[in-house]
């Protein structure tokens, strides 16, 4: 990864450059905290990896400090104990700082963290644990999450007419719904739960599929931005590439503001500037599900764009 250029405020002046390959085509995965206890849900998401991101060819390894296998596959203690370089670590622990660190350590590429309990909870602790996690996805290792899920490796229909819709939410609750206008005919691309954004954020995975070539366009449902300046360079390309980006955009009032902060620990800003900088940047920003699905799912079936695009 490369990291942005700033000007002489710091604003960044260029979206930074991220290997996605570790994330979207890993070649090794290991899966921190898999089980093979009955009714967990750690079981469920070794299943789930192994048996997703297998069929694209991935090797997918367990890791756990006691178990010598897990449902058949041989487990490692670390991934330290891993041979070879690791693409992506999915860390299913309830502390993953300790495997963070490791995986900074072992040079993997991209880490997935599923734990929740940070920011959002409004504690000193929890605030401290993530800017701890910020500092270890400073360097070369890039975090998704954490307060996240595994909804970036869920295979989608194929097949569907027209250009496909990529989803970027802080919720997997609501994004769950507009992913589900696939029964409606609306090919998907992916679906992108960023969490508490620690180091990969909405820009970076807005930029990542208006550059793909199948996009029809980004649908998102977001609390609040890492970065302004981040947004708008993504926003731009994103517009250059023909994508429009149709966003919910929670916190007009003051509940919504406090249940923002309470998800996600986001902090929502001001609304004025938020339409502002949409207005400015040419991202179309509506008020419910069923407006997102059926603008969003428009724009995959047509080669119209809005006044200003």
């Amino acid at each position: 990864m490369t990291q942005p250029r700033v000007d002489v405020s710091g604003r960044p002046i260029a979206l930074r450059t991220i290997d996605w390959n570790t994330l979207f085509d890993p070649k090794t995965v290991a899966v921190v905290g898999a089980s093979e206890t009955e009714g967990t849900q750690q079981r469920a998401q070794w299943i789930q990896v192994r048996d997703r991101l297998g069929a694209r060819g991935a090797k997918v390894v367990p890791i756990h400090p006691t178990k010598e296998t897990i449902l058949g596959t041989p487990a490692f203690r670390s991934v330290l104990d891993v041979e070879g370089p690791i693409d992506l670590a999915i860390i299913l622990v309830r502390d993953p700082i300790p495997v963070l660190s490791e995986c900074v350590e072992k040079g993997v590429g991209t880490a997935v963290i599923f734990a929740a309990g940070f920011s959002e909870v409004g504690t000193d602790e929890g605030r401290q644990a993530e800017v701890r996690l910020k500092e270890l996805a400073s360097g070369a290792v890039r975090v998704m999450g954490p307060n996240t899920n595994l909804n970036i490796f869920e295979p989608w229909q194929e097949g569907l007419p027209g250009k496909k819709l990529a989803i970027i939410t802080q919720s997997g609750h609501q994004g769950r719904p507009i992913s589900q206008g696939q029964t409606l005919g609306i090919s998907i691309q992916s679906w992108a739960t960023i969490g508490n954004e620690v180091d990969l954020e909405f820009a970076d995975f807005a930029a990542k599929y208006a550059e793909e070539p199948d996009t029809g366009a980004i649908a998102g449902y977001v609390e609040g931005f890492q970065n302004g300046r981040t947004l708008m360079l993504a926003a731009d390309r994103a517009t250059q590439a023909g994508v429009p980006i149709v966003l919910i955009k929670v916190g007009k009032t003051d509940q919504g503001s406090k249940m923002a902060q309470a998800h996600t620990g986001h902090l929502t800003g001001s609304d004025a500037v938020h339409n502002a900088v949409f207005r400015q940047c040419g991202i179309i920003r509506v008020d419910d599900l069923d407006e997102i699905i059926e603008i969003s799912g428009m724009f995959c079936h047509t080669t119209l764009l809005p006044p200003g695009s």
